[in-house]
């Protein structure tokens, strides 16, 4: 292959060694083609003609020197390679060379070594150009395949655990490139079921250094669930695996896409039948090739009249030149638009507009056109030159009123702003939702903003960009032009905007600068990817491989290069036409299919291809193709084929149930079982049917929702009820031999019965709080004969009383069902009836036929069958019927909880007598009590108030030690009939209670205390609930048995505890053998002491529901701790 010449323009101010050097390069190299200028002026203006690959100027000119031109050209060749060519050398030269950008630097010198040493550094830098250039342009193919073929590529550091994706991958996982990302979080990604295999799978690619592959499940967290191939590379630089590379391709299925493509077809079809407007296809003749519906309509032709129809016969006579002209115009220079009145077949005259459009073939030839008429009313005619005039815009105009408000907006508005004109009504120009920033993200005061400033300054604005915040809180950049509109007052009115979304160019341009970047990296992982990817020139020949494919032939990527497939021969041949061809000329988007074929490292193999055109600047310029091995998915196939039959058999003989096998659309490939005639269905109704084509809407939905879990892998537990039944459905995934879910299979139970029973178990757990309401033994008897006649439809039934004084069962409650059937129920003794045998055996028991028993009561009754419940040992519930074996094993089970529900209702009412009977007792006793208290108030303390009054007068008469001593007496009788009333009095109850601060009820407390001596602190903010009168009589009890036995100097501490509160001393403290008597009354250590205080202390405690505890303070003496105390709600 010829080397590429090479254009270089010498630039030197002496003619005659420009001429010299340009012979003496020519000759040294053949490739170099050298044009000398003699000074910048006139060299710059031979780069515009010439485009040279390389400058070589020398430094020392006249007018501009070569540092001057290298700067000049940097501005508009930053690439263009530069050579300083000088004979002025220096390092100040070759400082200000480098910082200007030269490619490289050569002083002059005598001998053509120094001409040989130039022509190597052109050759070197052009080569150095040219390689980047076809580099960038690789990286480009690299980067679109990835796009077109839906693969994307990965690295991860063993060492670090750091991993890099690409853009592709990005797209396919919904992680961001950007993002530090680890093998853990892409790991999350895959489905639950797929992780461990996943994991798995990287570990024994890192252990071994073996390739890896698989095919899991991916979720990504923006976008529904996908199928993956993925392939993990190991790279072992130094024989260990220090990373793992590899790529993730989407293999999903496309038959939904070929559907959806199939249904816009359709619609598309069908839209143009629907439209009010008219749609019309001309051939180059003007002939009507095609027309929708609305044609016939509007022009009252039949459908035949108007095939082959010369479309100016639709014209009155004076504008069928006009309309023959603009099909002329249409199909010369591509598109017109036309005004004329439409001609209906009665005669009538209907003003259009007819928009035309030149249609041609794959050389550019004109084959007819296309066009659409609508009917221009005047509202129509006004609103379509506004569309007209606002299509031409590249984005959306809107128009602001002088307040700020949006009054006008363009169709495209949605797509610019996110709203459309009519949404855009509830917004103003600096609405905070926008969130206007600068590109850098900014915020931008309001006086700054476009509108503000064409409003202040009546002056447009040009180039403006914004950065705005959707509703959807998607960001978009935005350019914004504006000017202000002035009334005839030439007063501000209003601005109009022009806004263009940048934020894609800008994406661009940021990808761009990406680029140079991650190009080694994209050609890595390509190569790494676990399928067969190339780049096929239009002649079908490998433009470039990776080294999968080459693997396939045995050869090397660069060898496989330039080659012509075999598959594209095969893809030709296997359909109508040239499908490759039309790929290419933009025919098609897309060629897939499946060959066979023999490979030199694979041998026979068959092959699931995928080719897409590669457009690069919207030039389709090759295809990319991408292949697969699915040999072994064929074989998988035969296998779902055999297991397909194996569950059809299953789902024809299933027995007591119905059994559905589902497809991945949720069709019914196959059901049977018993069950489907009960609900009036067969197999065939059933086959090919979906949830929704048989069962009303909710339950089709519940069963699509369980269905759709079921095909992700999952089984699932439900209940519905349907046709008056209830059933439970079971749902499981069938797997083929490779694990992968192919089927749904539904198992439905018939569990009416089991219902029926939950219903009744539940009423006789709702009836146990009747009974537990109940007062008397009759209510409960009641309520029990009505919950067996309503709840286990025992209607003819009784309750009869265990009579432990005279030995009988005596009947208290009983069904009018049971009187028609028994009469009067009986009473029952010991010894002579079926009654009395079960209640002393406490089992429960069903008779099938009474008549042969020995021991039924009555001979001649009516009855046939009994059901005998004992009710533990208060009674027994007796069920007849007339019909022999009328009671079974669920009517024992339940009638048994029942009886064992009434038992217990029994006990409670026994014990609610109990309690009654104790409470009369006690409020007996508390009338003897405050009898008693009366007594003492009144009959002891007059004489001990008489006693008292003689003292005083003794004492006024004579001075005697002997009279001190009687005083301590009658004080200490005073205090002993104190808090024996204080006892008697105070119960173990409280009256209603309160917020108590401790605080300052304590500080209270301590006014009245004796010892003036003695220290308080408090250490406590507690507020509790209480009776506030005798916690203050619990503190003045505490606090004076501080200051009694603690000593004149003793100080006393009130403080918090977790759930309470403490009073502790520095005194002597209790000893440890003696904390269990001091609530005890009686019990002092004081000669003056009374012996009840603490034990009234500690009533007040029990009335609270608190508790009370005598320990060691910190300072050795008494604390006495009071816990379980509540807060106030």
């Amino acid at each position: 292959m010829p080397h590429a010449a090479i254009r270089v323009l010498h630039v030197d101010d002496d003619p005659e060694f420009g001429d010299l050097t340009a012979t003496v390069l020519e000759r040294e190299d053949d490739r170099l083609s050298v044009e000398t200028a003699t000074s910048a002026a006139e060299g710059l203006e031979l780069i515009q003609d010439l485009s040279p690959d390389c400058v070589v100027s020398d430094y020392d000119m006249p007018e501009r020197d070569g540092i001057e031109f290298l700067r000049r050209v940097r501005e508009d060749y930053p690439g263009l390679p530069f050579v300083l060519f000088t004979g002025k050398g220096s390092e100040e030269v070759a400082s200000d060379a480098i910082a200007a950008g030269v490619t490289d630097y050569l002083q002059k010198g005598s001998g053509t070594e120094r001409y040989e040493l130039l022509a190597n550094r052109i050759t070197n830098a052009v080569q150095a150009r040219r390689s980047a250039e076809r580099l960038g342009r690789q990286e480009k193919l690299l980067r679109l395949a990835e796009e077109t073929a839906d693969i994307g590529g990965w690295e991860l550091a063993l060492d670090t655990g750091e991993l890099e994706i690409t853009p592709g991958a990005g797209r396919l996982t919904g992680l961001s490139p950007d993002d530090d990302l680890s093998l853990e979080r892409a790991i999350d990604l895959y489905h639950p079921d797929d992780r461990a295999a996943v994991r798995a799978a990287f570990d024994r690619a890192a252990e071994t250094g073996e390739q890896v592959q698989g095919t899991w499940r991916i979720q990504p967290p923006n976008g529904a669930q996908r199928t993956v191939d993925v392939t993990i590379v190991p790279v072992s630089p130094n024989g260990e695996v220090t990373t793992l590379r590899g790529a993730i391709h989407d293999v999903t299925e496309r038959r939904e896409r070929e559907r959806e493509l199939r249904a816009e077809r359709e619609f598309t079809e069908q839209a143009l039948d629907t439209l009010d407007d008219l749609f019309y296809l001309l051939d180059s003749d003007g002939t009507i090739r095609r027309h929708n519906e609305r044609a016939v309509e509007v022009t009252g032709h039949d459908p035949a009249e108007l095939d082959g129809l010369a479309a100016t016969e639709l014209f009155p006579e004076g504008e069928r030149q006009a309309i023959a002209d603009a099909v002329e115009t249409t199909l010369r220079d591509g598109e017109t638009t036309v005004e004329a009145d439409l001609l209906t077949a009665d005669g009538e005259r209907i003003p259009y507009e007819f928009t035309g459009a030149r249609l041609t073939d794959t050389d550019g030839n004109a084959t007819g056109l296309v066009g659409v008429g609508r009917d221009i009313t005047e509202r129509r005619r006004r609103e379509r030159r506004c569309q007209q005039l606002t299509k031409t815009v590249p984005g959306c105009v809107v128009k602001v009123d002088a307040e700020g408000a949006f009054v006008f907006a363009t169709e495209r508005a949605a797509e610019v702003l996110g709203l459309d004109s009519e949404e855009l009504t509830d917004r103003t120009y600096n609405d905070p939702k926008w969130d206007i920033q600068d590109p850098s993200g900014t915020p931008i005061p309001d006086e700054n903003l476009p509108f503000s400033r064409i409003r202040d300054t009546g002056e447009p604005v040009h180039g403006e960009r914004l950065d705005i915040e959707w509703p959807d809180g998607t960001r978009k950049l935005l350019s914004v032009n504006g000017a202000p509109v002035f009334g005839e007052d030439g007063s501000f009115e209003s601005a109009v905007f022009s806004l263009v979304d940048i934020t894609d160019r800008e994406e661009r341009q940021r990808e761009l600068e990406r680029r140079r970047r991650e190009r080694r990296k994209y050609k890595r992982m390509i190569n790494s990817l676990h399928e067969a990817a190339c780049i096929y020139d239009p002649e079908g020949r490998f433009e470039l491989v990776n080294e999968y494919l080459a693997g396939w032939y045995d050869t090397t990527c660069d060898e496989l290069v330039g080659e012509r497939s075999t598959l594209i021969p095969q893809v030709r041949q296997q359909a109508d036409g040239d499908p490759y061809r039309e790929l290419l000329n933009g025919d098609r988007d897309l060629v897939q299919g499946e060959v066979e074929g023999e490979f030199p490292s694979r041998g026979y193999a068959v092959l699931e291809y995928r080719l897409t055109p590669l457009v690069v600047d919207g030039t389709v310029e090759a295809a990319v193709g991408v292949a697969r091995d699915v040999t072994e998915r064929k074989e998988r196939e035969q296998e779902l084929e055999e297991l397909t039959s194996q569950y059809r058999s299953l789902v024809d003989n299933f027995p007591n149930g119905g059994v559905f096998l589902f497809d991945e659309e949720l069709r019914n490939v196959r059901a049977g079982g018993d069950e489907l005639t009960n609900v009036g269905l067969s197999s065939d109704e059933i086959r090919g049917t979906k949830p929704h084509d048989l069962f009303p809407e909710e339950i089709a939905d519940e069963h699509v929702h369980y269905f759709e879990r079921t095909l992700a892998g999952e089984s699932h537990t439900y209940q519905q009820a349907y046709r008056g039944m209830h059933y439970e459905i079971r749902t499981m995934p069938i797997r083929d031999a490779a694990g992968e879910v192919i089927y749904g299979m539904a198992v439905s139970r018939n569990i009416t019965e089991q219902k029926e029973r939950e219903r009744q178990l539940e009423a006789l757990n709702d009836v146990t709080t009747k009974l537990m309401t109940a007062e008397t033994e009759r209510e409960v008897a009641e309520v029990g004969v009505e919950a067996a006649r309503d709840i286990l439809d025992l209607e003819s039934n009784a309750i009869h009383r265990h009579d432990t004084d005279r030995e009988r069962l005596v009947p208290v409650a009983q069904t009018d069902a049971s009187r028609e059937l028994v009469g009067e129920a009986p009473t029952f003794t010991g010894g002579e009836s079926i009654a009395w045998r079960v209640f002393e055996s406490g089992d429960p028991v069903a008779v099938e036929d009474v008549r042969e028993d020995s021991d039924r009561y009555n001979p001649d009754t009516a009855v046939r069958s009994e059901l005998f419940l004992p009710i533990s040992d208060h009674g027994i519930l007796i069920a007849a019927s007339a019909q022999q074996g009328a009671f079974d094993r669920q009517h024992v089970v339940l009638g048994s909880i029942l009886a064992s529900n009434i038992a217990t209702a029994l006990e409670q009412v026994t014990q609610q007598q109990r309690l009654r009977t104790q409470k009369r007792d006690l409020e007996r006793q508390n009338e003897r009590l405050e009898e008693f208290a009366s007594v003492v108030s009144h009959d002891l303390r007059n004489p001990l108030r008489t006693a008292g009054g003689r003292l005083e007068l003794a004492q006024a008469d004579c001075d005697s030690t002997h009279l001190d001593g009687v005083a301590g007496a009658l004080d200490r009788m005073d205090a002993l009939i104190e808090d024996l009333l204080t006892l008697a009095r105070g119960g173990e109850t409280v009256g209603s209670t309160e917020a108590v601060s401790l605080s300052s009820l304590t500080e209270e407390c301590w006014e009245v205390v004796p010892g003036e001596r003695a220290t308080l602190i408090v250490e406590t903010e507690r507020t509790i609930s209480a009776d506030r009168s005798r916690l203050r009589q619990l503190l003045e009890n505490l606090l004076a048995n501080a200051v009694e036995h603690g000593g004149e100097d003793v100080t006393v501490r009130v403080a918090d505890l977790a759930d309470g509160f403490s009073v502790a001393d520095d005194g002597a403290g209790i000893p440890e053998g003696e904390r269990a008597d001091v609530f005890e009354a009686g019990y002092s250590t004081a000669e003056e002491g009374t012996g009840f205080g603490l034990r009234i202390t500690k009533q007040i405690v029990d009335a609270h529901g608190w508790d009370i505890r005598v320990t060691d303070s910190d300072d050795d003496g008494a604390r006495f701790e009071i816990t379980g105390i509540g807060t106030p709600e």
